[in-house]
């Protein structure tokens, strides 16, 4: 029992690096079109509005340190905040086939953004 614990928490500690690694590959360039501020969320379970962040204020690139479900979490002057996906244009891409069970067609169709690969 004690060993399958061990190997669980090994397994957990390798998938958190290689997240980890992914995600420092991940960069924000440029703001959303329009957008002149950016909103910073605390990064906590929360997500409180913290403050707005006016666009020259920002220095791009700004590296992503985690890939978070609709959003990133950022350092921002020795502070870490969440940012909302569609506040920002990211480098992020998604390589996802769905499999789909479409008896009208035979076309695969779809579209996310940020996704790559063949939909349905």
């Amino acid at each position: 029992m004690k060993r399958d614990i061990k190997r669980f928490g090994l397994a957990l500690a390798i998938a958190a690096l290689c997240h980890s690694a992914a995600a420092a590959d991940l960069k924000i360039s440029a703001l959303a079109a329009d957008s002149t501020e950016l909103d910073l969320f605390s990064p906590a379970a929360d997500g409180a509005y913290i403050k707005s962040v006016d666009q020259s204020a920002l220095k791009f690139p700004i590296a992503i340190l985690e890939d978070r479900n609709g959003g990133f979490v950022v350092r921002l002057d020795g502070k870490k905040y969440y940012v909302n996906a569609s506040d920002v244009v990211a480098n992020n891409a998604y390589d996802v086939t769905a499999g789909c069970d479409n008896s009208f067609t035979t076309e695969l169709v779809g579209a996310t953004r940020g996704i790559a690969g063949k939909g349905c």
